[in-house]
């Protein structure tokens, strides 16, 4: 009798992909209805990632309403688009700090632009400090004492209230309106800490965190749901700092780091977690847990590139940025690449503009161009550039009714001359191309005489005011300590690839992780002719690097013919064309007991590994029993499965393999 080989069958689709494969622990014994299911050790697994390759997988990961999400694709490029240039297709999201956002950066790690070689770092110099732990957590001993209304609360006092903890923010004595997590204006004078009424008590020598600081976790040996995360610090004394979380009883081990999460700058290091933020897509999320991202490497480093949408976030509350996400040539020598409708979708790298937000109030007492009763008060901000290069401005004003906007570029301190270029509208919006390096002037103010008021200004170069009266506002992210009220503001970048570079080693997905314990295949599916359900790389093969080589030869793009990819893929298991009227051809990959077969009379398993209940899965080459294909859609993510009866043919008789199984429908 030949060896019987266990395949397991993956389908990964939509935003992420979730890889469960057997460890060496899991492999000591054979367990044909532990559920999830685990292969036994004598042959490698065969693995058919199934992966969603449709349009969808170009939108955004963390932001866009539904309208937003896709408004359609560029003819040429067939590069999608939330954003179509028109003010009413930007979005406006709150990041949230405390939250962690998945993508193409570390989210624990600080950025830098080298504009000359076109591509991000980690900053040299981190502009945080990790402090490793230096004792075993402990259980702080002490509950979180209950809110309570007609008392004085201080800045920095710590309440439980509904099973939620919160740290003051600003002194008051509590009515009803302030209960946390419950008044109407609870948010002016609380902040929520986390979940539970305890806390754990961590010690990390050396540290300066301070209460109401945001820290972030790594390498927690039993708390592991805090690893990667972010939580405001809730007391200080010593070494010694408290954290809102659940105790479970078992201490950490002295292993692991923490470090304040901040937003960062362009000039010492911008956050991983928001450059995720803004820019990652679903694709670039999916290829980075699978592995390590899109790209390319040479024998020392490795440089991830980022695809997809063309988008606009406008963030005023926590990051208080403006991000022009398009793709475009890839390492474009272009002063300011915006190709995203041309040329191939393949040759496109993602590139991103980061603008600035400014506020500031013209008054009588500003300078003016014009004179007597024609008089136009004004506002100048300068800007210096090292060559070639460019800039976006949007303004708008609470100018009075019917009066709009006006912004114009000066090369010197002559406003009442004629300016380089200007743009008016209630939104005026201005584009342009510098040729050369120098210091430049922007002028804003109403478009009618005599008319003064507050307006709210994005840049895409770092500005300093200029001539004024009242000092404007560069806004900036709010702080999370006493006596910060806030951040430096994150900085402005004209243009910048979404090209990362890394050592060699830190490119490492679960397919890099586990290659050398799994057989794996690939297989793709979209709507596009010959892309329906079609293999790229049967379980056969052996290189590791045709394997990652397939997922940069394809893009997405059309619908999502999710039950036809996965006949596909039984018939690929089967060696079978039973179905292949609903698919692409794999003819190369079907010749029974040949070497493209990934099997020999074997049972199979159907495993969908995703938060589901688990279905009785295992089924052999000779099942006859009917099959269904079941969708499950949820927010940012879609989940495909194919379930399969549990019965076998052994000689004359079937015999149940799970008895007392009942299948039931799979539940997010």
């Amino acid at each position: 009798m030949k060896p019987r080989i266990v395949t397991i069958f993956i389908a990964l689709f939509s935003l992420l992909g979730f890889v469960l494969l057997p460890s060496s622990s899991m492999s000591t014994a054979y367990k044909a209805c532990f559920c999830p299911s685990v292969a036994g050790v004598a042959t490698k697994p065969n693995v058919m990632i199934v992966m969603d390759y449709s349009g969808s997988m170009q939108f955004r990961a963390h932001y866009a309403s539904a309208s937003q999400f896709w408004n359609g694709y560029y003819s040429n490029s067939n590069v999608a688009y939330g954003y179509d240039g028109t003010e009413s297709c930007k979005t406006d999201a709150v990041y949230n700090p405390a939250h962690t956002y998945y993508g193409l950066f570390q989210s624990n790690t600080y950025y830098t632009y080298d504009s000359t070689n076109k591509q991000w770092a980690a900053a040299a110099t981190q502009p945080v400090t990790a402090y490793s732990f230096t004792a075993k957590t402990q259980d702080s001993g002490v509950a979180i004492t209950a809110w309570a209304t007609a008392k004085a609360y201080t800045v920095n006092a710590v309440v439980s209230d509904s099973g939620k903890s919160y740290i003051c923010t600003t002194a008051h004595t509590s009515t009803s309106t302030s209960e946390p997590g419950v008044g109407s204006s609870w948010t002016t004078y609380w902040t929520l800490l986390g979940t539970g009424t305890e806390c754990i008590l961590f010690t990390a020598a050396g540290h300066t965190f301070q209460a109401g600081q945001l820290v972030e976790f790594q390498g927690l040996t039993s708390h592991t749901g805090m690893n990667g995360n972010a939580f405001l610090v809730a007391a200080v004394s010593g070494n010694t700092f408290r954290i809102a979380y659940p105790w479970n009883g078992n201490p950490d081990q002295v292993s692991g780091s923490v470090q304040r999460r901040i937003p960062g700058t362009v000039s010492t290091g911008l956050s991983g977690n928001i450059l995720n933020y803004a820019t990652a897509t679903r694709i670039d999320c999916a290829l980075q847990a699978l592995i390590g991202g899109p790209g390319t490497c040479d024998s020392t480093n490795c440089y991830v590139t980022g695809q997809g949408e063309r988008s606009y976030l406008r963030e005023s509350t926590n990051i208080q940025g403006e991000f022009y996400v398009r793709p475009c040539t890839s390492n474009s020598t272009a002063t300011y690449p915006d190709d995203y409708s041309s040329g191939t979708y393949t040759a496109k790298t993602t590139y991103v503009s980061i603008s600035g937000r400014y506020t500031g109030t013209i008054n009588t007492s500003d300078s003016y161009t014009g004179s007597g009763s024609s008089k136009y008060y004004y506002h100048a901000w300068k800007f210096t550039t090292t060559g070639a290069s460019h800039i976006d401005v949007t303004l708008t004003g609470t100018w009075s009714s019917g009066t709009t906007s006006y912004v114009a570029l000066f090369s010197s301190t002559s406003f009442s001359g004629t300016a380089t270029t200007s743009a008016s509208g209630s939104l005026a919006v201005l584009s342009y191309d510098i040729s050369s390096a120098g210091t430049y002037y922007l002028v804003v103010r109403s478009n009618t005489k005599n008319v003064t008021e507050t307006y709210t200004l994005s840049a895409s170069q770092e500005l300093t005011a200029y001539t004024y009266n009242t000092l404007p506002t560069r806004l900036c992210p709010p702080g999370d300590s006493t006596g910060q009220s806030s951040y430096a503001a994150i900085g402005s970048i004209p243009q910048a690839q979404i090209k990362i570079k890394e050592a060699l080693a830190d490119r490492n997905g679960v397919i890099q992780q586990t290659f050398n314990q799994v057989r794996y295949g690939f297989m793709y599916f979209n709507s596009s002719t010959g892309n329906i359900g079609k293999i790229l790389v049967g379980c056969e093969n052996t290189s590791l690097s045709t394997l990652l080589s397939a997922f940069t030869t394809i893009y997405p793009y059309n619908g999502t013919p999710t039950g036809e990819a996965l006949y596909a893929a039984l018939d690929y298991f089967a060696q079978s064309t039973s179905h292949s009227s609903y698919y692409t051809s794999n003819s190369s990959y079907i010749s029974k007991g040949g070497s493209v077969d990934p099997y020999y009379s074997i049972l199979s398993w159907v495993a969908p590994l995703t938060r589901i209940s688990w279905e009785q899965c295992l089924f052999s080459r000779d099942t006859k029993s009917a099959s269904k294909v079941m969708i499950i859609h949820s927010f940012g993510l879609r989940l495909s499965f194919w379930e399969r009866s549990t019965e076998q043919r052994v000689g004359r008789k079937r015999r149940r393999l799970c008895p007392g199984k009942k299948s039931r429908n799979p539940e997010v």
